[in-house]
């Protein structure tokens, strides 16, 4: 019950947040368009008066752009059930002979960085399933300074990896995705298993909130029973 309240208010925001985006957003942008586009005309017929006004009434339109993008940003944020999304996706199918420990140290983190991870767990977890003999794995979330983490490791020994893979996002894709916030992925052979290391910038991450916003997490592996042990950090 309270998990789904819970669920409840993060679509809430999620919804608010939307709706901010999409209709005082556009609003916004066509004043500031208009605003610059008088501007223009005042300034082409040496209205110096008028071109002034409507330069400070661009400049007031852009810092309520900029407040309407912070407020959405935040809203998009807490609306994120960032440790719900690790759960799902480190979660395997029933019947799994693989084992997954979930180390979550991170409270709080950008939409886009959930999606990121989530991906990026999904995808690890798939090859360590599909294409290794691990038994266990674990996957350790990491809240840094400066930084986020990642890292997926299993006890699968050293098994042929594919670089990319059919139906996945694929390895090659999970460079790509770190890439995009700023961040960077390696991933081997490490301590007799399969290694998948991301580290992405806090502040880069945040400024590709709207870049990630629209890529959707690649499909979970088959199944959706839970099989994951969850440890808090």
């Amino acid at each position: 019950r309270a998990a789904d309240m819970r669920r409840a208010r993060l679509n809430e925001r999620t919804r608010i947040a939307r709706e901010i985006h999409d209709n005082v957003g556009h609003t916004l942008t066509r004043a500031i368009m208009m605003t610059q586009a008088d501007q223009i005309v005042a300034t082409t017929i040496g209205d110096d008066g008028h071109a002034a006004q409507f330069a400070r009434i661009g400049a007031t339109l852009d810092e309520a752009m900029t407040m309407i993008r912070r407020s959405v940003h935040d809203l998009k944020d807490e609306g994120t059930d960032f440790q719900g999304m690790m759960e799902d996706a480190a979660a395997v199918s029933e019947g799994s002979p693989l084992r997954v420990r979930l180390v979550d140290g991170i409270r709080q983190a950008p939409s886009s960085l959930a999606h990121c991870f989530a991906a990026i767990i999904r995808e690890a977890l798939t090859n360590t399933v599909r294409h290794g003999t691990a038994r266990e794995a674990t996957v350790r979330l990491i809240d840094l300074p400066g930084l986020w983490q990642l890292v997926v490791q299993d006890d699968g020994g050293k098994p042929e990896r594919p670089v990319r893979r059919a139906g996945g996002i694929g390895l090659a894709d999970i460079e790509e995705r770190a890439r995009a916030l700023g961040g960077t992925a390696t991933c081997g052979p490490y301590a007799q298993g399969w290694r998948v290391f991301v580290s992405v910038p806090k502040t880069d991450a945040a400024a590709g909130e709207e870049t990630l916003a629209a890529a959707s997490p690649a499909a979970a592996p088959t199944g959706t029973a839970r099989m994951t042990e969850r440890t808090e950090e």
